[in-house]
């Protein structure tokens, strides 16, 4: 009896040293409470930190693409001023055409004072046209728009003044008879090359409107 008894003891005894032994070994392996909650809040502080640089960057985007968006809705042209545009191209590619054709008459060797007038008087209308339509664009831009279209709006200027510098030197050869077909033929491919350049521009700020 003493016997059974002493083997029961023993097998209480082992089953106990066994759970301890299994339970140290599981705590073991595993951090302490305070361990725990200092490891949680280095992660925070990371996410955080990484959040924290992203910020900046993803603040300029949003800025960027909502400066671009309002922009475009600033520029774009309404009717009336998309068919100014148009009509102040149209003008210009049909007095440009007329220049050219006149470029060709001072070609031919009967070209004579009274042709060279008519050529001038021709001219004088067709830059009085031309600014007229580009007076009657350049005012129905909105505030936004001029300011957005300063540096085209300068150039075109250039253009104008160069015409207008073009014209009055043929008003004045004619009147001292030095006109000649090979001076009428000068001034007018340098007064085809401004209209050229003052298409460009008109065109450049048709594109950012949107006005075509």
């Amino acid at each position: 009896m003493r016997h059974k008894n002493l083997i029961a003891v023993l097998i209480v005894v082992a089953l106990l040293m066994g759970f301890s032994l299994a339970t140290y070994g599981q705590g073991k392996g595993q951090p302490k409470k305070g361990q725990t909650t200092t490891q949680q809040d280095r992660d925070r502080d990371q996410t955080r930190d990484q959040d924290r640089d992203k910020t900046p960057d993803q603040d300029k985007d949003q800025d960027r693409d909502r400066d671009r968006d309002r922009d475009r809705d600033f520029i774009r042209a309404n009717d009336q001023q998309r068919d100014q545009v148009n009509a102040e191209l149209t003008m210009m590619e049909r007095n440009r055409i007329q220049v050219r054709e006149m470029i060709e008459e001072c070609g031919n060797d009967g070209f004579t004072q009274n042709q060279a007038r008519q050529q001038h008087e021709r001219i004088r209308n067709q830059m009085q046209n031309m600014e007229q339509e580009h007076e009657r664009m350049r005012l129905g831009l909105n505030a936004y728009q001029a300011q957005r279209f300063q540096n085209q709006l300068g150039k075109i200027e250039q253009n104008r003044e160069m015409l207008r510098n073009r014209i009055q030197m043929m008003e004045q050869e004619m009147n001292r008879g030095e006109l000649d077909r090979i001076r009428q033929r000068n001034h007018l491919r340098e007064m085809e090359k401004a209209m050229k350049k003052w298409q460009k521009q008109v065109r450049d700020m048709q594109k950012h409107m949107n006005a075509g």
